[in-house]
């Protein structure tokens, strides 16, 4: 540079040439140093873990461009986590993936205004980079995406003999990233997961319960009950709404499908857990049992943890809204497991006081409990928080923050108190067992558990055989009395008196005899 400096000051042409030239290859041959040095580090990581999807085109000069990492789900989340890299990463990583990974897990996606999230990148940046960006595609927690994410290699201690070219003056080598290394059983449980999960869930459509529903509005001016049924009865759900039906619009609308999504992010972990575990066993040892390649079903505690998330992520989303600050609803869940040898359990879960029952030998076994403010336990769980139960003497009934039950989904302006944690129980389904139903409150504030079984079994046997209506004569057959068993039970509860919306599903456990 000296050089070049004496060359300006005496305005050789010639020298100036010269300086000129060989400053333009030094600085070229420094910077493809530079840039070869890193980037040779990238190549062979990226050679060695495969290829990589391509990222899209920089953005302009002075635009910012999102980085993010998609993190795994936690048991009890459906939220996705933005991890914040090194501003280089952004060259590899990007934002579509993330994208992808969030609207893959029911998640949102979204662009921050922080500037360690986005920032503008050039090549200069990866340049100038010490650390090593290693670029890795990894399965999305639901539905088998591919998604690109980038992370941070950390300088590790190689052993003698590992590749990389680290050391002084190398190419600045990352951890080895064989892709033998990779079980090959863990990958391909992975990607069965899914497969495995619409595998059974076809199953039991194929094989579907006989169920019966019905949604009176009864004396109310409006109608805020709503219900769903899904997997050929496999899967049964009831909702009271209370300030409006937004919130059990919402249950309805999609508390199946982000229970089905978790059940396939929660059965991949459980299947490649089972995979890892399975290559543990020596090899002298019969392992085939752990091969991902039979068939498997969702455990019971993959059902359990997947109900819980779809209502967890429905109660992050209301409490996202202004207009559901004073607006709620109930939600009782009944899902039938299907074990790989045939056995049945029935896993519940509810929050509020919608109840589910089971009848089991014509007695009515509760399935789950009412959250009501006069329940000695809600009730010792509202004063532990510092709040205390009042009683209405108006309408002879408990209440906490202005409400008759002590947990909801919503109710924004009264959480935590009244809270949003489901109950969970767990019934094995037994020879014995007939039914189960669910019903809105509208229903049990006029009929107990055993009267309403008494009064299915009254429907049953009851020896009239044909009646008389408008549209004609009604035989009433076996078939007939079952499908609208659920219709004759709200109406019953409407003769008795309620005052509230009644909602109602049966589902026959039980093959009609012939």
């Amino acid at each position: 540079m000296a050089s070049c400096a004496a060359c300006t000051a005496t305005r050789s042409a010639l020298l100036s040439s010269s300086c000129r030239a060989i400053h333009s290859r030094t600085i070229t041959s420094s910077a493809s140093s530079s840039t070869s040095s890193t980037a040779g580090a990238a190549a062979a990581a990226a050679k060695a873990r495969g290829p990589l999807r391509p990222s899209p085109p920089s953005p302009a000069s002075g635009s910012c461009r999102a980085l993010s990492c998609a993190a795994s789900m936690p048991a009890s989340s459906g939220s996705i986590s933005i991890v914040q890299l090194h501003p280089a990463a952004s060259l590899l990583a990007p934002c579509q993936g993330a994208t992808a990974n969030a609207k893959a897990s029911g998640g949102t996606h979204h662009h921050s205004g922080a500037p360690g999230f986005l920032l503008a990148s050039t090549a200069a940046l990866l340049a100038a980079s010490s650390l090593n960006i290693v670029a890795a595609s990894t399965p999305s927690p639901i539905g088998g995406a591919t998604v690109a994410t980038t992370t941070t290699a950390a300088p590790v201690s190689k052993p003698a003999g590992d590749g990389g070219g680290g050391g002084a003056g190398g190419g600045g080598g990352g951890p080895s990233t064989d892709a033998s290394a990779v079980p090959a059983a863990v990958a391909v449980s992975t990607s069965r997961a899914k497969e495995d999960v619409q595998r059974y869930e076809d199953a039991l459509a194929k094989d579907p319960y006989q169920v019966s529903k019905s949604a009176e509005q009864g004396v109310r001016w409006t109608m805020e009950d709503t219900y769903t049924v899904a997997n050929g009865g496999h899967f049964a759900a009831v909702f009271d709404g209370h300030g409006g039906s937004g919130v059990s619009g919402m249950l309805r609308d999609h508390v199946h499908r982000l229970y089905s999504k978790a059940l396939y992010q929660r059965h991949g972990e459980e299947t490649q857990k089972s995979a890892l575990d399975g290559m543990q066993v020596d090899d002298d040892e019969d392992s085939e049992d752990a091969s991902p390649s039979a068939p498997s079903v969702p455990s019971i505690d993959t059902h359990i943890a997947s109900i819980r998330a779809a209502l967890k992520r429905i109660e992050r989303e209301a409490m996202r809204h202004d207009h559901f600050e004073y607006q709620g609803s109930t939600a009782v869940c009944v899902l039938v497991s299907v074990g790989k040898d045939g056995e049945r359990t029935l896993v519940s879960a509810n929050v509020g006081d919608s109840r589910a029952i089971l009848c089991r030998g014509r007695k009515a076994v509760n399935l789950t409990r009412d959250h009501k403010p006069s329940d000695e336990r809600e009730k010792a769980r509202i004063r532990s928080m510092g709040e205390d139960v009042q009683w209405d003497p108006y309408g002879e009934i408990y209440r906490v923050k202005d409400l008759s039950l002590s947990r909801a989904i919503g109710d924004r302006f009264a959480k935590p108190v009244v809270s949003s944690e489901a109950e969970i129980g767990c019934v094995p389904v037994e020879d014995e067992d007939e039914f189960f139903l669910l019903a809105s409150d509208g229903l049990w504030d006029v009929m107990t558990s055993q009267e309403v079984v008494d009064f299915v079994h009254e429907m049953l046997e009851c020896p009239t055989q044909s009646v008389k209506t408008k549209k004609g004569k009604i035989v009433l057959t076996p078939e007939f009395r079952r499908r609208k068993m659920a219709r004759f039970v709200a109406h019953e509860a409407l003769e008795r008196g309620s005052a509230d919306n009644v909602c109602v599903i049966l589902v026959w456990l039980k093959k009609e005899k012939k």
